[in-house]
């Protein structure tokens, strides 16, 4: 039985850092990603070909939340306590994982996963992006910098609403085709919840600050 001072040293921030850092660590073959994707990894059959176009744009989806942590994150915080470095570094080698095997996808080397439209290993990423977009659009305008990156992050923020509208519309036309498989509803409503947050937070702050004879609505659908 591993003792807890071995499992520690494993799972140290230290450890973490250097397997995101490291590029063996993300060579095909060496390890299995938490997040599978691509069918190079795991049991899972590959992906039908007739959903490989809603795959596509979940995964494009799935990459903005991926890059915004990555972003964020990229200069770790000397306020973090030991726990939560651990969970940030596991999400940035989670999102190298999967920057990897999309590129895997894109290049042609190899093919969506059918694990990938079944699990929902990618919420947490999702909580964690738009937990630092609400961060920013819920803050207060103390100066025209700080006003400045809230309009850039609402920008953002309506950037992913309407790519939320893409998604349902091959939502759509998978069911119209009878190719949505029940199982792949919950992981896409698990992203869609946080997105949904979001975004309403967004228009209710909109509509604090507007003029009364103004109101904004959101144009994505809800869950």
């Amino acid at each position: 039985m591993t003792s807890s001072s071995a499992y520690d040293a494993k799972n140290s921030p230290e450890r973490l850092r250097q397997r995101i850092v490291n590029p063996a660590y993300c060579m095909p073959g060496l390890k299995t990603p938490r997040i599978v994707i691509s069918n190079q990894y795991g049991p899972g059959p590959a992906l039908k070909p007739a959903l490989v176009s809603l795959a596509r744009t979940l995964a494009l989806f799935d990459l903005q939340l991926v890059k915004r942590v990555q972003k964020f994150h990229q200069k770790p915080s000397s306020s973090m306590d030991e726990t939560r470095k651990v969970e940030v570094l596991r999400l940035l080698e989670d999102c190298n994982d999967v920057r990897q095997q999309w590129r895997d996808i894109d290049s042609g080397k190899c093919q969506f996963s059918e694990l990938y439209m079944t699990n929902d290993l990618l919420v947490p990423i999702w909580k964690e992006g738009l937990r630092i977009i609400k961060e920013v659009i819920g803050s207060k305008k103390v100066s025209s910098e700080q006003s400045n990156k809230r309009n850039v992050f609402a920008g953002i923020l309506l950037d992913y609403e309407s790519q939320a509208g893409r998604l349902q519309e091959q939502m759509v036309h998978a069911a119209g085709q009878g190719l949505f498989d029940p199982v792949f509803l919950n992981p896409i409503q698990e992203r869609w919840l946080r997105l949904d947050e979001t975004i309403d937070l967004h228009y209710r702050l909109c509509n604090h600050d507007a003029d009364e004879e103004f109101s904004f609505r959101r144009q994505s659908p809800t869950w």
